[in-house]
């Protein structure tokens, strides 16, 4: 924005030494900002189930979970906005709503001020509906949005509001589990490379991958059974904060544990992020939830046992015959597993 450009009068209170309206608290919140973007390895990876039950609760067609950089604005979690993993950072939509600390809501984008020239306006997605709350981070400043958007006029249901706060709530437990497991030690993007979680000793997230992989090979010429089970363990960013990232440590290393015993030995489980866990069960009780929620379950009531009594689980499970591929069967695991959560919450 060029200096001689003054700012909308809905602007104005807040303009000053930083871009777009932002308050002076500006660096405070850059600096979270990076710092969860350098902890939270593979950001972009696990958010897009939020997006979706983000929109799946205003019954809208676009929901996004974004955090607000400097020059961007960062896309990391998205359901119906085609693979845009980011976007221009220009006044209106999250680049204003992060400023605030209520919800931010345009009902007629078309006609008001702050909306009715942005490109998400103008152009071909023709936005007229946005509802975004914050994401707050640990140390009270916003990260970013989480926002459903709809190409039609609407007004914004304050029960489903609320839901979305709670849900903002979820996505910010995620980010704080990874940024708190990226910077437990230097070593633990490293346990995360090569096919093996060096800290649990289960095959890692690439090795998940490459099983999904050679799943859909063989859909080429069987049926292969079975079913995903997605796994987030709540509590790690509890014991790392009161006990340290060693007892963190040692929290990983039971869960892992515990599941090996809970599944059967023809049944995977994999470490598929800081605090995220799945397994690949066999053709039997393939999409019995209740079945292996209970195994689950009882791997952490092990846990706790041990200690961690902070420590559970929330857990999604889908039949690898449910998605048109694995990695769509996981992904409706991994929506079901936030779905859960919501409830439960």
């Amino acid at each position: 924005m060029s200096q001689g450009l003054s700012f909308p009068a809905f602007l104005q209170p807040l303009a000053g030494a930083y871009p777009f309206g932002i308050t002076s608290t500006e660096g405070k919140r850059l600096d979270a900002v990076v710092r969860y973007a350098a902890d939270g390895a593979n950001l972009d990876d696990g958010f897009d189930p939020i997006a979706r039950l983000a929109a799946h609760l205003f019954d809208a067609p676009i929901g996004l979970c974004t955090l607000v950089e400097r020059d961007a604005i960062r896309v990391i979690g998205n359901f119906g906005l085609g693979g845009v993993r980011e976007l221009e950072r220009v006044p209106g939509f999250c680049a204003s709503a992060v400023g605030q600390h209520v919800p931010y809501i345009i009902e007629r984008a078309d006609q008001d001020s702050r909306t009715l020239a942005h490109a998400l306006v103008t152009g071909p997605e023709n936005i007229r509906f946005y509802a975004s709350v914050q994401l707050r981070g640990r140390t009270g400043v916003n990260l970013g949005t989480l926002c459903v958007m709809d190409r039609m006029s609407r007004h914004a249901d304050p029960q489903a509001l609320e839901l979305l706060a709670t849900l903002a709530a979820l996505a910010v437990d995620r980010l704080d589990a990874r940024s708190a497991s990226g910077a437990a030690t230097a070593s633990a993007r490293e346990e995360m490379k090569g096919g093996c979680d060096l800290l649990t000793g289960l095959p890692d997230r690439h090795a998940f991958e490459d099983e999904l992989e050679h799943l859909r090979d063989q859909a080429l010429t069987l049926n292969p059974q079975g079913a995903i089970v997605a796994i987030d363990i709540e509590g790690l960013t509890l014991v790392n904060e009161r006990r340290g990232r060693d007892a963190g440590d040692r929290l990983l290393r039971a869960t892992a544990d515990a599941l090996r015993g809970a599944f059967e030995q023809d049944e995977q489980v994999f470490r598929t992020g800081p605090s995220e866990f799945a397994v690949l069960t066999g053709s039997a009780w393939a999409g019995d939830f209740d079945r292996h929620k209970g195994r689950v379950d009882a791997a952490m009531h092990t846990v706790r046992l041990v200690g961690f009594h902070e420590a559970y689980a929330r857990v999604g499970v889908a039949s690898l015959d449910e998605g048109e591929t694995p990695r769509t069967s996981f992904r409706l695991a991994d929506w079901r597993m936030y779905a859960e959560k919501l409830d439960r919450r």
